[in-house]
């Protein structure tokens, strides 16, 4: 729903948007999501309208979730609604949530051995659509000289999934600075939606108190660990992203847009009240992440499940002091 808002600028129910689809792997499920089936304005078609700088200059990286990827869906009881299907010119994108490390480990059998699950043991959880004790979460991205339209990744994924990402995104811009055009991207992380996963060395980390605080008094638990080294990792590929706007000179005439879109994982039912959340706030029982002081937690109609931090940064945007903005999940 966040990026249905955030690619139209309306409520995501005015597009469809009113359910979350269970697939996860374009080759086992084909998913039958009409999201705007009027065809709504996004940014993407902003950009295409925006003259011939911006031509071919509109990237969509990370998380979908909003239908399918081929471009011909309907022979296989789907809906075709990708990146390009709502303005964007090209993408690299899963069809919807994913693990943080070792992303596509299960999609074939000699990468399984890469495979890191974190807190979650022995498989990655919130896989639909296919075999969950083997399933393929993978990226997939624009090729027209393919079947469907699309490729998916044929090699093991970078670990650091944020990273990847980063990767993606910094091959796109390099694109355009040969060009000297602008461009518009945008990256949905999966940091840190479940299945959320540190990587090892991030999670050492934060066990010796090096990038996490030091637990008041009880240790940090496993889920805990991977959480904030997820966070961490968020963190460090965000900063990657600004040093690639500066290197290339588009850091100045840039506007860079930071937002989550709900709070954390694991509501506190009934009435929003997480247990500690009053003696300890910043570590509720319900799951890692913190709210602060505001009431409740993702799916809860509270403020801690709704109300997020976002940034707006550009050196050339005047007459903005501090304003109230949204965009909308459930």
């Amino acid at each position: 729903p966040t990026r249905a808002t955030v690619l139209t600028g309306r409520n995501h129910f005015r597009d469809c948007v009113d359910f979350v689809y269970g697939c996860s792997d374009m080759t086992t499920c084909v998913p039958n999501m009409d999201f705007a089936p009027s065809r709504t304005f996004t940014v993407g078609d902003a950009v295409r309208a925006a003259g011939n700088d911006y031509s071919d200059g509109a990237f969509f990286a990370g998380k979908w979730h909003l239908g399918s990827f081929y471009n011909d869906s309907e022979h296989y009881g789907g809906k075709t609604s990708s990146p390009i299907t709502h303005g964007f010119n090209h993408f690299n994108a899963t069809l919807g949530c994913a693990p943080t490390y070792t992303l596509n480990c299960q999609c074939k059998a000699e990468w399984e051995p890469n495979c890191h699950f974190g807190h979650y043991n022995d498989s990655f959880h919130f896989c639909y659509g296919g075999d969950k004790n083997q399933c393929c979460f993978n990226y997939w991205w624009d090729d027209p000289m393919q079947p469907h339209g699309v490729k998916n990744l044929t090699l093991p994924t970078e670990p650091d999934d944020a990273i990847y990402l980063v990767d993606a995104f910094s091959r796109f811009v390099d694109d355009r600075k040969k060009q000297e055009k602008p461009f518009l991207a945008q990256i949905s992380f999966h940091n840190c939606h479940i299945p959320f996963i540190g990587s090892i060395e991030a999670v050492e980390s934060c066990a010796r108190n090096v990038s996490c605080r030091e637990p008041n008094g009880i240790p940090y638990t496993d889920a805990e660990l991977d959480y904030y080294a997820c966070l961490t990792q968020l963190d460090n590929a965000v900063g990657e992203i600004l040093h690639i706007l500066k290197s290339r000179a588009y850091f100045d005439n840039t506007v860079v847009w930071l937002a989550s879109d709900n709070g954390p994982e694991h509501n506190c039912p009934p009435q929003g009240i997480c247990k500690h959340g009053d003696s300890d706030p910043a570590r509720p029982v319900e799951g890692p992440g913190s709210a602060g002081l505001l009431r409740g937690r993702k799916r809860d109609m509270h403020e801690g499940g709704h109300r997020v931090p976002g940034n707006f940064h550009g050196r050339r945007i005047s007459g903005m002091n501090q304003h109230v903005g949204n965009s909308v999940d459930y």
